[in-house]
């Protein structure tokens, strides 16, 4: 069986494990820090562009009802101008019958 001792000399040995040591941790703390900087960036720009797309499809979808509405407002103009020669065909109809005396009993 190994019996373990302790012993307060540092060799080189000891510094360099130190020293490895520190470096790996620190190396892996900036490394990780680098890639969340990196990550958070990268999220925020594609939160950019996705507020900005959905700006564009709301500016489409407003000028799109502002067209929709233009338009009812000119068909219904434009089927109230048909409904009046319609009513003035038939009362011209009703009169052309009365004139030339072909008007029911």
């Amino acid at each position: 069986m190994v019996r373990l001792r302790y012993s307060p000399e540092v060799t080189l040995g000891h510094l360099i494990q130190a020293v490895t040591l520190a470096v790996m941790i620190g190396g892996g703390a900036i490394t990780s820090y680098l890639s969340l900087r990196a990550d958070i960036a990268a999220s925020g720009e594609r939160a950019t562009k996705a507020i900005a797309d959905m700006n564009a499809r709301v500016l489409v979808l407003e000028s799109r009802r502002e067209m929709d509405a233009r338009f009812q407002l000119e068909t219904r103009r434009d089927l109230g101008r048909l409904l009046d020669a319609v009513s003035d065909l038939k009362v011209q109809l009703v009169r052309k019958q009365d004139r030339s005396g072909g008007g029911r009993p």
